[in-house]
């Protein structure tokens, strides 16, 4: 094996672990893989804008970029709308779903 192809090799398997054993754990918020999440409705029911799962009450699955001490910032399900940030308090809370 030549030093290029150890070079590479070694590049290869470099991006490989990253990818399969890293990358996951980056929060989205700094560029890595939104969490899938589902709202759980509160009194009054889920906000304007989130999509109600009929069948179990619950928000339809939504991709969680941020949280903040106030808000949930998501992928819109309408292809006209890019982001959703709902207020924390406009939710009983969360579910995270696994990938």
């Amino acid at each position: 094996m030549t030093s290029i192809d150890a070079f590479t090799f070694g590049i290869l398997l470099y991006a490989l672990l990253f990818a399969g054993l890293f990358y996951p754990l980056i929060p989205a918020s700094l560029g890595g893989r939104p969490r899938t999440i589902i709202f759980i409705p509160a009194k009054d029911g889920l906000p304007i804008g989130i999509v109600k799962d009929n069948a179990s009450g619950e928000s339809v699955p939504y991709k969680l970029l941020e949280v903040t001490d106030r808000s949930y910032v998501v992928v819109s399900a309408n292809p006209n709308e890019v982001l959703i940030e709902i207020n924390r308090d406009a939710v009983q809370g969360m579910i995270v779903v696994n990938p």
